[in-house]
């Protein structure tokens, strides 16, 4: 199988892909075939050695994956075969390795997803939950009111605007992407 990896920090061209064998789920592990990676600020912050947690290198990146599951290990309790699945990295202790055809991670790291989702759009999960984490306990109770979002063009900040909609901020949410204030792109995406 191919997977991602770096040998060294850097530019983009320290990305390798280079091929591994497949992983076995071992007890209480489930086998995923990836369809969808995320790239998350933190991948670029280990890619060029500026995270305050280094990995020791070489390292597979990637700590979001959607896929399917193709194995499972002994003592899985709830995860079957071919089910529609999320990965992310704060449940498996952020140890990277989603950057992967493959990746045999805990069954408890495992987020089954309904049937039919789209797990192109699903591999956005993780932007969501930051989002929630970021208007429901880091503003510790503040209710929304009008909300102003920096960098709204990125995949946070777009959840973080659709959440804040959704939470009742009585205006729309202020989006500013670079240096230009941006009203029109997630209202667009929102279809109001």
């Amino acid at each position: 199988m191919k997977v991602v990896e770096i040998k060294r920090t850097g530019d983009p061209d320290v990305l390798d892909c280079v091929d591994r064998p497949k992983p076995q789920p071992g007890p209480s592990e489930v086998l995923i075939r990836a369809h969808a990676i995320g790239v998350n600020y933190f991948d670029l912050m280990i890619r060029t050695g500026r995270y305050r947690w280094m990995p020791a290198l070489p390292f597979v990146m990637g700590n979001d994956m959607t896929g399917r599951v193709e194995a499972i290990g002994p003592d899985v309790q709830k995860t079957k075969i071919g089910e529609p699945v999320f990965v992310a990295g704060w449940d498996m202790d952020y140890r990277g390795g989603l950057y992967a055809e493959y990746a045999s991670v805990p069954e408890r790291a495992v987020w089954l997803l309904p049937s039919g989702l789209d797990l192109d759009q699903a591999i956005t999960l993780t932007n969501y939950q930051l989002a929630l984490i970021l208007l429901h306990d880091a503003a510790r109770g503040v209710e929304p009111g009008t909300v102003v979002v920096y960098g709204a063009a990125g995949g946070v900040g777009t959840a973080l605007c659709d959440v804040a909609h959704v939470a009742g901020a009585r205006d729309r949410p202020r989006r500013i992407a670079g240096k230009v204030y941006v009203r029109e792109f997630p209202r667009r995406r929102r279809g109001d």
